[in-house]
């Protein structure tokens, strides 16, 4: 993705693709924190 791409969606914050994507970033981010613990144990 190019850096002018990359700064109209930083713009675009309220759109819904924004929402879904970072909506999915953190449900990405809470499921490898379980995994990790998991295959510590």
């Amino acid at each position: 993705m190019s850096g002018r791409g990359l700064n109209r969606e930083i713009k675009q914050e309220n759109s819904w693709e924004h929402k879904v994507f970072f909506g999915l970033y953190e449900k990405i981010q809470i499921i490898l924190k379980i995994f990790l613990k998991k295959s510590k144990n």
